[in-house]
């Protein structure tokens, strides 16, 4: 014998379901973007590398201080963040405020290739799957400049 519940059973069902995948496609989704600009992120004394930071529904716009005399490889490559819990409706904000950020990502130094950023997250878009098995669109994970 089968019985059905209704629509209040695929509810349930769908919360569990989507509740349990969102979270970790939100923070797979940031911790790959972080690697990868941590990793493209040009170097004279990794001040701009060490700037990555990494919040959960907040945004860390620490910035690391200048390298005293702009001491080559000053700065050593970046812990990975530590993030707080990740729920459906979490954004995780990857950031960095040093000061010539987007001159770099716009190609000014001649250590990485311009859109270093933009290609990061352009990637990771491709790459990353919605809760529903499909491929996400351009434009639902995004890069943000101001």
């Amino acid at each position: 014998m089968a019985t059905y519940e209704g629509a209040g059973a695929i509810e349930r069902w769908s919360a569990n379901v989507f509740d349990g995948r969102i979270p970790k496609v939100i923070r797979a989704a940031a911790f790959l973007i972080w690697n990868g600009v941590t990793d493209q992120n040009p170097v004279l004394t990794g001040r701009s590398r060490f700037g990555w930071n990494m919040d959960v529904d907040k945004m860390d716009l620490t910035v690391p201080p200048p390298a005293p005399n702009k001491e080559p490889n000053f700065y050593p490559p970046p812990p990975l963040p530590t993030i707080g819990p990740v729920v459906a409706s979490s954004t995780i904000n990857v950031t960095n405020n040093v000061p010539y950020i987007l001159p770099l990502e716009t190609g000014t130094s001649d250590k990485a290739p311009p859109n270093f950023i933009r290609d990061t997250v352009k990637r990771v878009v491709k790459g990353v799957p919605d809760v529903t098995g499909t491929v996400r669109k351009e434009g639902e994970i995004t890069a943000v400049f101001k």
